[in-house]
């Protein structure tokens, strides 16, 4: 029987796949669901459980027929763990809509791992990405996962917050380790850039778009506030 961590390394290893050509709902994901063109947050979910092990409730791609699988299975609550399979409902379409994993459960926030995203937190941006959430949440669907060791069965359910990424203040012009570091972290997040050690203009747009979505300062300039954000 899987753990959260075998899952969470499966999804981590999708981050930054997107849909080809843009907009198309083409992805591996939708074609291993039997829905090749159709909407696929659900699709990646249960792509990720399955290689893990843990799907144990139907493959659902329809996000409203996941939440009533876990709940009909009395493992549907308000709680969230890493591993947990997240449902939200966005205001404009009043019902659940919308489905991703849970990575980690901080302070400010819940993170999660989502497919079919994009840098503004939509749920059909054609992306696998990262991101913390704190609304429109309506649920947590739990697989059943093999029980913990002895020593994680005292620790606390929600885990401290991760060690704060550092670096050094850089920006548009500046190259090297930390450039490329700075850049990996961006494609983690969904952005489309190389990864080459060179702080250039799509760089410098990259972090200002992610800055703009964390509510920070837009300055194109990655110094302690923004490293921190990227974790």
């Amino acid at each position: 029987m899987a753990t959260p961590d075998t899952v969470l390394t499966i999804a981590r290893s999708t981050l930054g796949e997107h849909e080809d050509p843009p907009a198309s709902n083409q992805v591996r994901f939708a074609t291993w669901a039997g829905i090749p063109g159709l909407a696929w947050c659900g699709a990646w979910v249960c792509w990720v459980l399955d290689r893990a092990g843990s799907l144990d409730v139907p493959r659902f791609v329809w996000t409203p027929a996941g939440a009533q699988a876990y709940a009909e299975r009395g493992r549907f609550d308000s709680s969230p763990t890493p591993g947990a399979v997240v449902f939200f409902a966005w205001p404009e379409v009043g019902r659940v809509c919308h489905v991703g994993l849970v990575e980690a459960v901080r302070a400010d926030g819940v993170v999660t791992i989502e497919g079919n995203t994009d840098e503004a937190g939509g749920g059909t941006g054609g992306k696998v990405m990262r991101h913390v959430r704190r609304a429109n949440i309506v649920g947590y669907g739990h697989p059943v996962y093999a029980a913990a060791t002895a020593p994680l069965a005292t620790a606390p359910q929600t885990p401290p917050p991760p060690p704060v990424a550092t670096g050094p203040t850089i920006r548009q012009g500046a190259t090297g380790d930390a450039v490329r570091r700075l850049q990996k972290r961006l494609v983690d997040y969904g952005a489309r850039i190389a990864v080459d050690g060179i702080f250039g203009p799509a760089t410098d747009r990259a972090v200002r778009a992610f800055q703009e979505r964390r509510h920070l300062a837009v300055d194109g300039i990655c110094g302690p506030r923004t490293w921190s954000a990227l974790g």
